[in-house]
């Protein structure tokens, strides 16, 4: 049997599993097998994120777009805007910027690094070591393990406490349009049943080019394709303005793909880590997954070389305290309340417009999108959308759409 042996294994070199190597080596002598079925970054989306994250990592030059203001668009036709003083959030080129970090680690790590393209299929223990399984029969023996393996889970599936998970499955495209329309406003669609109970999105790439999808939220890992094609095509449709926008557009690229959104509750197992989309770090409200993949990648390489060079795998539990100091709570609320968000309620998220949103400023709105603090009690959260909705029957106007704008 073939085997392979290092210091650090990580699984997946997406951006979590590209930071957490490049953290990981700091001319320490350190090994490290970055195992990846495809390539780095080998999906393609247009994710949205901060733009203070993609500068602190040094991607700046990896940005398709950015935005001055932010809004969220119910399918009744409310909508509330958030104007902006500068340029918070971008589109991030994943591909362009996965490529950038792991030419990176090439040029720092040399013969430290060594890049398996092959499917890791079993993790187990074996005394001081982890071993990774890999579909052609070989193994991969490590000291410290790195679960970046995204939808995969190749270890947060197999723990008891990691069972219960929500998975957003998208489906959009990059589409070009003659019509005009703002450049520099990104839009968030709230859920509806014909088109996904995760929400869309409507993000401007510039020269008449736009990301335009939606998601749909399930316990399966396995996305219904044909399904969400047909959402798709049914939002492309019917969603006024964007059908107006997109009319005859040309489909330059699909953008698919399944995200955790359900955070592990295990996040360390002994010589494990798990981070990243496998951790489902992924914020709930937004599914905004780019700076905790980033930050928590390069958190997880750090502990693992300090565990190694002090020879004190207890270090590596620092990792789950740190995520739930930050998170847990935020994440928890959002949980306990997922059946509510994602379902189609128009009156729950008219509410949520014209009576929740509308009263904050852009600053706040963008801590909230950012910590996923976002959700009072359920109890609190029920009585608002049913009375809501007995207001709308006792006054019809209750629901028209309202366009509303807040500045700083």
């Amino acid at each position: 049997m073939v085997r392979e042996q290092c210091d650090i294994l990580i699984i997946g070199a997406g951006i979590a599993g590209l930071s957490a190597a490049k953290a990981a080596f700091e001319d320490n002598g350190l090994t490290i097998v970055l195992l990846e079925e495809k390539g780095p970054g080998s999906n393609n989306p247009s994710p949205l994120t901060f733009s203070d994250v993609i500068e602190s990592h040094g991607l700046q030059d990896c940005v398709k777009a950015r935005y001055s203001s932010f809004a969220f668009h119910n399918y009744s036709g409310s909508i509330v805007r958030f104007i902006f003083n500068e340029y918070p959030l971008v589109v991030l080129d994943y591909r362009k910027a996965c490529s950038k970090v792991f030419l990176q680690i090439q040029q720092r790590l040399g013969d430290h690094l060594r890049f398996v393209n092959k499917k890791a299929v079993a993790v187990s223990q074996r005394g001081k070591e982890v071993v990774v399984a890999l579909e052609d029969g070989s193994e991969v023996g490590a000291r410290i393990l790195i679960d970046c393996s995204g939808k995969n889970r190749l270890v947060a599936s197999q723990s008891p406490n990691n069972k219960t998970a929500y998975y957003s499955h998208v489906y959009g495209a990059v589409l070009r349009s003659r019509q005009a329309f703002d450049n520099e406003t990104a839009f968030f669609l709230w859920p509806c049943k014909d088109f996904g109970t995760g929400g869309g999105w409507f993000y401007p790439l510039g020269d008449g080019r736009v990301s335009f999808g939606y998601a749909s939220i399930s316990t399966s890992t396995i996305a219904d394709k044909a399904k969400l094609k047909e959402n798709f095509q049914n939002a492309l449709q019917r969603f006024k303005p964007y059908a107006d926008y997109l009319d005859h557009a040309k489909v330059e690229s699909v953008e698919s793909g399944t995200i955790p959104v359900t955070y592990a509750r295990q996040l360390t197992h002994g010589q494990i880590i798990i981070a990243g989309d496998a951790a489902g770090m992924a914020t709930s409200w937004t599914c905004m997954g780019i700076e905790p993949s980033l930050n928590y990648g390069s958190l997880a390489g750090r502990l693992a070389a300090a565990a190694l060079l002090k020879n004190d795998n207890d270090i590596l539990k620092k990792f789950q305290v740190i995520w739930e100091e930050q998170n847990k709570i935020a994440f928890d609320a959002f949980a306990a309340n997922a059946e509510m968000f994602w379902t189609d309620n128009r009156y729950f998220w008219e509410w949520i417009i014209k009576n929740d949103l509308a009263y904050l400023t852009p600053e706040k709105v963008l801590g909230r999108m950012r910590s996923n603090d976002f959700v009072p009690a359920k109890a609190t959260l029920l009585f608002r959308a049913l009375r809501f909705k007995f207001l709308s029957l006792l006054n019809k106007g209750f629901l028209e759409p309202k366009t509303l704008i807040v500045k700083n």
